[in-house]
């Protein structure tokens, strides 16, 4: 039986981006049925029989390119034809909905952020455009996602938050990335992981590290992630200049998940400092479930959903403001953690509800040259 053709595309993340190529992608695949094609920036190509990448450059995120990007992605999805268009960022509603009127292309909306919260209150765009932005964007999903097939939601969450997108699925950002502890921790080998904003504490991470430093010198941190805002890296370089414990990978470069899941592996503490706002208050940040699924201990801001998920496996130590370098020093070299097995952390739990929502929508769908 002929594969059915699947695309999933976003504009600034990459071909390789972790829940797009990764997560649904490969399991989309594994199952024999479909065709998968995915569209994004440039990436590491990691091509296979049945995952075709489709790259559109590199370009700032506040460029023309980036604007002529989403034309790209449509003019691809109508050669392509495919059963079913997953449309991983809202920048690609208005291509959707008009290859849904044009060419009868279904489409699926994966809600990976609520972009109108990260725009409003994020440093991303200029403060007076802010909620201009922020409300177009959140009209554009009123409008248009009535007329998916369906919603995924990568946070249980967003459920709440945006309880009018009806017909959702919750697809949560879990691991892939797992590993068998060796009795971790050696040392005090700190790492902070994922994307390098003000929005993810990365200065606080940077701060509190040199903090626990200067009480220990074999205290380290290692920094991995991509900073979208050159503002916010130099600010990291600032912080960093001069203390040689500190390294940073990335920065201006993507960094692949391999060699993010290399640095989980070989850290013995993982930061976790978001600070809290409307933007990540009812959000499971992903590297929380890398961390755990890699019996990683955590640093971990108290925010009480993320601390509930932690104590039930003994996984974190719990971080106060203002900081106190050396009560945490003390709980690092004296605390047991992972006295309880995690088994609710890894994408494996996702995987049947991807590939049954998918499968009931391209039941109840058929595209017109598709029989």
């Amino acid at each position: 039986m002929k594969k059915q053709t699947i695309v999933i595309a976003s504009i600034l993340k990459p071909v390789d981006d972790t829940r797009m190529f990764e997560k649904m992608a490969q399991s989309l695949a594994a199952t024999g049925r479909y065709q998968v094609v995915v569209i994004g920036r440039s990436g590491t190509t990691t091509p296979t029989p049945s995952i075709h990448q489709i790259g559109l450059g590199l370009f700032s995120r506040i460029s023309w390119a980036r604007w002529t990007a989403s034309f790209q992605v449509a003019q691809q999805v109508w050669h392509l034809q495919p059963h079913l268009w997953i449309v991983a960022t809202h920048e690609l509603l208005m291509a959707a909905i008009w290859l849904r009127w044009l060419r009868g292309i279904p489409f699926v909306y994966d809600i990976r952020e609520n972009y109108y919260r990260n725009i409003r209150y994020s440093n991303a765009f200029p403060l007076p455009l802010r909620g201009l932005i922020a409300t177009y964007v959140r009209i554009k999903e009123r409008l248009i996602v009535p007329w998916a097939q369906h919603v995924f939601l990568a946070e249980s969450g967003y459920a709440r938050e945006m309880p009018f997108f009806q017909n959702a699925t919750v697809i949560e950002n879990k691991s892939t990335i797992t590993d068998t502890p060796n009795g971790k921790p050696h040392g005090k080998r700190l790492l902070f992981s994922g994307t390098l904003a003000e929005s993810t504490g990365v200065m606080e991470a940077i701060a509190w590290s040199k903090a626990l430093h200067e009480l220990d010198d074999s205290v380290t941190l290692h920094i991995i992630g991509h900073a979208a805002q050159k503002t916010t890296l130099q600010r990291i370089r600032e912080a960093i200049k001069g203390f040689h414990f500190i390294t940073l990978e990335g920065g201006t470069t993507l960094v692949v998940h391999t060699r993010v899941a290399e640095a989980i592996r070989h850290a013995d503490f993982g930061w976790v400092t978001y600070p809290i706002s409307p933007m990540t208050e009812n959000a499971m940040p992903t590297k929380l479930y890398e961390y755990l699924a890699c019996q990683l201990p955590i640093l971990l801001i108290n925010h009480p959903p993320w601390t509930k998920k932690c104590n039930a496996h003994a996984a974190a130590l719990v971080i106060d403001v203002p900081f106190d370098a050396a009560r945490v020093l003390e709980r690092m070299n004296t605390s047991m953690f992972y006295t309880s097995p995690v088994t609710d952390a890894t994408w494996a739990s996702e995987v049947p509800k991807l590939i049954q929502a998918v499968e009931g929508i391209l039941r109840h769908t058929s595209l017109p040259g598709h029989h």
